[in-house]
């Protein structure tokens, strides 16, 4: 049983990190329920104060995440297809940065292409080609895209931070 719970957790924490990236998936509500087994199946001594913390931020990114940032971004730039543009090219382009850093070498320079390349550009792209489908104009379909892209980044970026002080939360303080 404790295999189980073990393989479970580690498949919750690599779908919480793969889902910062991917926005529609709900990242660091995945690794806290990993944590959550961790806690109560493992029975591993988590402080109950840090999971409540945790907890927070957790529903609290959530919330900014899907109506905040959107929200706030459109006010400046309305975008139709573009976030689910985002969603398509950030999963292609975790699928190319996994590729671009797939080798016994990893140097910095491919790691920031990869980067750029993979979590940037093709997300980005995505979003312009659902746009430009959608509104058939190239420079509102390129304003458009930019600002699912933001919105995008803002997100991945949020989910990261959530995801990196829930860990470090719930694996720092916890109870002796």
């Amino acid at each position: 049983m404790t295999i189980a719970v073990w393989i479970a957790v580690s498949i919750l924490f690599i779908f919480g990190f793969l889902g910062c990236f991917i926005n529609k998936f709900p990242g660091p509500l995945c690794a806290f329920i990993a944590v959550l087994l961790c806690k109560f199946m493992l029975k591993l001594p988590f402080a109950i104060w840090a999971l409540i913390v945790v907890g927070l931020l957790v529903v609290a990114s959530m919330v900014v995440a899907k109506n905040v940032v959107p929200q706030l971004m459109k006010k400046v730039t309305p975008f139709t297809k573009g976030a689910t543009g985002t969603t398509v090219g950030s999963i292609i382009g975790l699928v190319v940065f996994w590729g671009m850093n797939n080798t016994d070498s990893v140097s910095a320079g491919s790691m920031i292409a990869g980067i750029i390349i993979g979590l940037i550009l093709i997300p980005f792209v995505c979003a312009y080609i659902f746009e430009i489908v959608a509104q058939k104009n190239a420079s509102k379909a390129l304003k458009s895209s930019t600002g699912a892209t933001v919105v995008y980044l803002a997100n991945t970026l949020l989910k990261l931070i959530v995801l990196a002080v829930s860990l470090y939360l719930a694996f720092k303080f916890h109870a002796d």
